[in-house]
């Protein structure tokens, strides 16, 4: 605030780069209309940039997992000792402990609990969270993600929350999906947080060709940034992701991906 309150008072020795005034309008109107684009464009499409561990290219397998060599966690136990003759009490740490071998003096008793705290942070999972789940409460995350054919994964944080628009996107999303699977050897899951009984009443309104799968909301909101939103992957690579604004046709896709498989 000090210094805003400087330029402020100082603000008629401020000249501006571009002297011209319809110019400054004009670059002025253009970056207004370019924020405000690029908001727009967020909201309805998906981020222009990616900074999430789902962007296209990653692969989803390798970012669950701690690769070879990195440094776990480095923590410490504090031990509460009471002197037994004495009463007089102190902390030691676990190294303190068994290098002093206070564990062979038998005047020294801990007290209570050992406290365990944080020495060192080591390496972090990308994605930590991500845990896919069939009906039953069946762990099937491994089986999903590491799928070596195609994957299309429609995610939704919450069916009650989906719009007109939004559920009829589905719709288009799901007769898509049918159609190609009679041709092509794909897998296709709905990885949703509803319960159990608002995905049997899309799957009467729908007769949906996707299976359920439950999933945490907080990993499907990095997933795809939309409800619903679809991720395609590929041997565990996300290959790419789609808004319900842009989901592509039968024909698209078969161009752009399931024909040019190996």
């Amino acid at each position: 605030m000090i210094l805003i309150v400087y330029i402020f008072i100082k603000r008629d020795q401020i000249k501006p780069f571009i002297r011209s005034l319809f110019t400054r309008n004009l670059l002025a109107a253009f970056i207004i209309l370019a924020s405000f684009g690029a908001g727009i464009y967020t909201y309805y499409f998906l981020p222009i940039i990616d900074f999430l561990p789902y962007k296209e290219g990653n692969n989803i397998p390798a970012l669950m997992k701690v690769p070879e060599g990195a440094e776990p966690d480095v923590f410490e136990h504090i031990y509460e000792l009471k002197n037994k003759t004495t009463s007089e009490t102190k902390k030691v740490t676990d190294k303190e402990y068994m290098g002093q071998k206070l564990w062979e003096d038998e005047n020294w008793e801990v007290v209570g609990e050992p406290q365990t705290r944080l020495v060192k942070k080591g390496y972090e999972l990308k994605i930590p969270d991500l845990i896919i789940s069939d009906m039953d409460g069946n762990n099937v995350t491994e089986e999903i993600i590491n799928n070596p054919y195609y994957n299309f994964i429609v995610v939704s944080t919450d069916l009650k929350k989906m719009s007109p628009f939004d559920l009829a996107a589905l719709d288009r999303i799901n007769t898509t999906i049918r159609d190609l699977s009679a041709d092509y050897n794909i897998r296709a899951i709905l990885a949703t947080a509803s319960s159990a009984d608002e995905v049997n009443y899309l799957n009467d309104q729908m007769e949906l060709v996707l299976e359920t799968f439950s999933v945490d909301a907080v990993p499907l909101k990095s997933m795809v940034r939309a409800n619903p939103g679809v991720m395609l992957m590929l041997n565990g690579n996300v290959v790419k992701k789609w808004s319900p604004h842009n989901f592509p046709s039968k024909h698209e896709l078969i161009t752009k991906y399931l024909d040019k498989i190996e």
